[in-house]
């Protein structure tokens, strides 16, 4: 798009009328008369519009814009985005489909049909425009992310964990990604590079108590029990519904034979969950052995 065109969309008017001493505001927006004929000047005030959620305000500037140039596939692109918010999907695909067939080097339509095709439970063919879109643009974002989620799904994690960091070399304080790249290099057994990506994670979101539980969930792992207890507790401080660390603490006190506070965490997991069966058999056996213990 030339860019001086970007700025048209800044460039509008909002009519104002005069009733006796109040002023009152039309809210409506027009382009000046210079550009009303501009297919290229319709596109970027309707797709400026559906990116603010004003889709009745964008649809008939956008389809103008059409009318002007039936080519222009930026405009079947954004109509397909208003169409995705609206929950029509397949109507979506269409749009997406038409600016593919008069542009096929428009990454941005390949990757939203590929999010089209996975929605409408179609996964090979929408593996495959995601991929098209990071083959035409290997920056773009969300086609790298979604390729890793895509590879992790199908259980390749070499290839997952390969998009999660190209995904990071352009976003690298994501603290999502980072602790999903985390996460990977664990179950892939690079510890090291686990306990490093995590703890970047939590540099950039202090707040996440997912990415604390899976830090201890690695020193569980390692036998560092001392250092696993500091960090599931921080979990539960920052989501006192984490479940999961409580149950990992319960089950390394009864490793180690502290029945008391294998007890007390595995209670607190159960005041979460009451249907909750693994926790209600490692409680059961938990008073078995200290029934056991008392009798002896």
């Amino acid at each position: 798009m030339n860019s001086r065109f970007a700025i048209i969309v800044l460039i509008i008017v909002a009519f104002t009328t005069i009733t006796g001493c109040q002023k009152k505001k039309n809210n409506r927006l027009t382009l000046l008369p210079e550009y009303r004929n501009s297919a290229e000047a319709h596109y970027n005030l309707g797709s400026t519009l559906a990116r603010n959620g004003k889709f009745d305000e964008a649809l008939p500037l956008l389809r103008r814009s059409l009318e002007l140039d039936p080519n222009y596939f930026a405009s079947y692109n954004s109509l397909g985005l208003i169409s995705v918010h609206k929950g029509n999907i397949e109507e979506a695909a269409a749009y997406f489909l038409k600016a593919i067939k008069i542009n096929d080097s428009f990454a941005e339509a390949h990757y939203n049909m590929g999010v089209c095709f996975m929605r409408m439970k179609n996964t090979e063919r929408g593996q495959k425009e995601i991929e098209r879109a990071v083959q035409l643009d290997p920056n773009h974002i969300d086609g790298i992310f979604a390729m890793a989620e895509i590879y992790y799904g199908q259980g390749n994690k070499e290839v997952a964990l390969s998009f999660y960091e190209k995904y990071l070399r352009l976003v690298p304080d994501d603290s999502v990604v980072l602790l999903k790249a985390g996460w990977v290099s664990y179950e892939r057994g690079d510890i090291q590079r686990a306990i490093d990506k995590i703890k970047m994670a939590i540099k950039f979101n202090p707040e996440s108590g997912e990415a604390y539980y899976r830090l201890g969930c690695i020193y569980q792992y390692q036998s560092i029990h001392t250092k696993a207890e500091e960090l599931y507790l921080k979990a539960i401080e920052k989501n006192p519904r984490q479940i999961n660390a409580y149950v990992n603490l319960g089950d390394m006190y009864l490793a180690d034979h502290n029945l008391d506070k294998a007890r007390f965490y595995y209670k607190n997991a159960l005041a979460l969950d009451r249907n909750n069966q693994y926790v209600q058999n490692k409680i059961a056996q938990t008073e078995e052995k200290v029934e056991n213990a008392e009798g002896n």
